[in-house]
Parts: structure tokens; C-alpha cells; sequence
């Protein structure tokens, strides 16, 4: 499967800077600086969050996966306040099997995608939503 800045690369003049952010569940403080400073070198930051299918405790959506709150999973909530806090216009793209609460972001990214669980041709899906090739 693609990763949406390969997928981008070919719809784009300019190719697109990808930095790794969060993981689902992990991240540290360097990831958020380093997706922080690409965001500020950047014209528009493209944000993509969200969680991993599995059943009964093996991943944050799916069978047996309850949550407490509908916060996104992990250090991405923080990770995308700390991009958004830079001025640059952000897309936020999930890429998720449940709901999430959203509201703190929605007044202050440029668009909010809902991809939900795209497949393997799901870069290239996105990438064309974002490009405007599709609609």
C-alpha cells in the first residue's frame, strides 16, 4: 500500500514533505517537533490521523475495542493541535473505522477529510480528492 505523500507526489508540481508524526498509540515530543517544523516550512499540512482495525484489545477499532471517549487514539490529538498552532493551513485526513470527536479541530483546519478504512487504493483515492481531480 502507497503512503499518501507517494500518492500525492503524482498529482503535485512539487513533491510533498513526509514526516512520520505519531504512531497510533506512540510518539514523542521530537515526532511532534519534527511534523511542527515541516509544517511551518510548508504551504499546506496534510494531517492524517486515525487507528488500527483488530478485535478484542488487538487494535482501537473494531470487536471488543470500547473506548471511554471518542479523543483520537494515542499523541495524534496532540500532534494535530501542535500543527494546526503553527498558522499553516491544514487538511486533516482520517483514516479511521469509529466516529471521533472532532469539534476541537473543525473551526481551525482548512478541510477535514473522512476517509474511513480506504484499502489498498487508498492513497491514491485521497490524493485525488485533495487534488480535485475527483470530487
Amino acid at each position: 500500500m502507497r503512503r499518501l505523500d507517494e500518492a500525492l507526489a503524482g498529482v503535485s508540481e512539487t513533491a510533498p514533505t513526509f514526516v512520520e508524526g505519531t504512531g497510533f498509540l506512540d510518539g514523542t515530543d521530537e515526532d511532534i517537533e519534527r511534523a511542527v517544523e515541516a509544517a511551518r516550512a510548508a504551504d499546506v499540512a496534510v494531517v492524517t490521523v486515525g487507528d488500527i482495525a483488530g478485535l478484542f484489545g488487538g487494535g482501537t477499532s473494531g470487536e471488543g475495542c470500547d473506548v471511554v471517549d471518542l479523543s483520537l487514539p494515542g499523541r495524534q490529538g496532540e500532534l494535530v493541535d501542535a500543527v494546526l498552532d503553527t498558522g499553516t493551513p491544514t487538511v486533516l485526513v482520517l483514516v479511521t473505522g469509529r466516529p471521533y470527536a472532532l469539534g476541537r479541530y473543525a473551526d481551525r483546519c482548512a478541510a477535514i477529510v473522512q476517509a474511513f478504512m480506504p484499502g489498498v487504493e487508498g492513497a491514491d483515492a485521497i490524493a485525488g480528492v485533495l487534488s480535485g481531480r475527483v470530487n
